[in-house]
């Protein structure tokens, strides 16, 4: 990751990101991103602040592509789809009756 890193440490609105991440924490909106680029910036901005990071996206397609792409810069990623979310509320709900 840090072939995509330094270049972005140049920049002022990367550092002014940073800096609020270090303030304040999260969570914050970045727009303007293309979807190709949306898992390499979250994984060099966030890499080495948070160890454990939630993305959610508007649909299961976009979520496998964007899970393919952090597994691609290095990250530790897992895909958990909506159909296995609904599959455990269920379960507990029908354990705690």
């Amino acid at each position: 990751m840090s072939s995509f890193q330094n270049p972005l440490e140049g920049l002022d609105v990367y550092r002014a990101l940073e800096e609020k991440l270090k303030k304040r924490g999260g969570p914050v909106l970045v727009t303007g991103l293309a979807d190709a680029a949306k898992g390499q910036f979250a994984e060099a901005v966030l890499a080495a602040e948070r160890p454990l990071k939630l993305y959610v996206t508007y649909d299961e397609l976009r979520a496998r592509e964007l899970y393919e792409d952090l597994l691609s810069f290095g990250a530790d990623a897992m895909f958990y789809p909506a159909k296995d979310l609904l599959f455990f509320l269920r379960r507990m709900c029908a354990a705690t009756s």
